[in-house]
């Protein structure tokens, strides 16, 4: 009676085993890609968060009908609105300070967008 594996059989379970490696590196590759643009956006929605909160208040220097303002990450953290070298997600690099909400005036409303021409 033969004892072991032969060369063959131990290439053929090394070959399935790198194959659902290789699907679970690219799944989870997948997952991770999808959290941070996830992170991201949370973090973008927490800018805006923190310029609605600056124009609540200051709402002497929000901008008049169909007219707009410009509100920096520095404005932000300099009010302690938003902490300072917030790291994004996705580049790994900390926000620039320079990068701004838009306050818009649309007949009366007041939106609020990220990085948008102003």
């Amino acid at each position: 009676m033969k004892k072991g594996f032969t060369l063959i059989e131990l290439m053929g379970v090394l070959l399935v085993l790198s194959i659902m490696f290789l699907i679970g590196i690219s799944s989870i590759t997948k997952i991770i890609k999808e959290n941070r643009q996830k992170l991201y956006n949370e973090q973008i929605n927490s800018f805006i968060e923190s310029a609605n909160t600056w124009a609540m208040a200051h709402t002497n220097e929000l901008p008049d009908q169909d007219h707009h303002i410009r509100l920096t990450l520095r404005d932000l953290i300099n009010d302690k609105l938003v902490k300072k070298g917030i790291t994004n997600p996705i580049t790994k690099e900390p926000f620039d300070e320079n990068d701004y909400v838009c306050i818009f005036n649309v007949n009366g409303t007041y939106l609020y967008k990220y990085n948008d021409e102003c």
